[in-house]
């Protein structure tokens, strides 16, 4: 009665489940990477990793008069702001164009960012703000190219 039971190996007992499973995960791991959602999503990681590009467009508009009059003291944009924004990377990487949801002590509004990576730095071409009570951007850069 000393009989020795042998069981299988895991992976034979659950291979008819687990390639089918294994299948679809990469099918759409793959769909996912190659379509506008994975490019959006490559985008707001980019920007994310980079807090200085954000940081230093609300240092800029913290010093125009305008916006601190319609908006007080400007809160750093968060993760949630840069999520929900709109994200535009363009000549590899190096020119951005974003759009984001900014907070002040007086209110709130969107601002607008266009910025081209230069010598390890951003160089801001333009900064704008607006929100519901303007009629037109508050222009707190503009460099005409």
């Amino acid at each position: 009665m000393d009989e020795l039971i042998q069981h299988k190996s895991w992976w034979k007992r659950n291979w008819k489940w687990l390639t089918p499973v294994l299948g679809v995960l990469l099918f759409f791991v793959f769909a996912i990477a190659s379509s506008p959602i994975g490019t959006r999503i490559s985008d707001i990681t980019k920007t994310y990793a980079d807090p200085d590009l954000m940081q230093n467009a609300i240092f800029k508009a913290q010093e125009n008069q305008e916006v601190v009059e319609l908006l007080g003291s400007l809160e750093p944009v968060n993760g949630m702001d840069i999520a929900r924004g709109i994200i535009n990377y363009s000549n590899n990487g190096t020119t951005i164009d974003i759009y984001v949801h900014i907070t002040g002590t007086k209110g709130n509004g969107r601002m607008r960012v266009f910025a081209d990576w230069n010598n390890d730095k951003w160089i801001y071409n333009n900064i704008s703000i607006i929100n519901n009570e303007l009629k037109k951007p508050i222009v707190v850069i503009e460099n005409v190219k």
